[in-house]
C-alpha cells in the first residue's frame, strides 16, 4: 500500500507532497503509472514510452538479482545446519 501511494497509484504524484514527489521515481509503480498516462493521455507511441519500460527492465533485473543473492545465501545456511 505504501508503495502505491509513493508511486501515484492513489492519488496523481502531481498532488502528493513535494517530498513524496521526490521518492516517487524510485517506485516501480510510478514508472509503470507514468507510461500508461504516456500512452492514454498523450498519445506517445513506443519511443515515447522506451525510457519507463527500461527504467522497469533495470528495476526487474535489479531486483531479481537481489532476491537470487538472498536465496542462495538463505539455501546454503539450510544447507549447512
Amino acid at each position: 500500500v505504501a508503495m502505491g501511494f509513493l508511486g501515484g497509484g492513489f492519488i496523481r504524484v502531481e498532488g502528493l507532497p513535494p517530498a513524496v514527489r521526490g521518492v516517487a521515481p524510485f517506485t516501480p509503480l510510478y514508472w509503470g503509472t507514468q507510461g500508461y498516462r504516456a500512452l492514454l493521455e498523450n498519445g506517445a507511441g513506443i519511443g515515447g514510452i522506451a525510457t519507463h519500460v527500461g527504467v522497469l527492465a533495470l528495476m526487474g533485473i535489479v531486483l531479481l538479482g537481489i532476491g537470487a543473492a538472498g536465496l542462495r545465501r538463505t539455501a546454503r545456511r539450510g544447507a549447512s545446519a
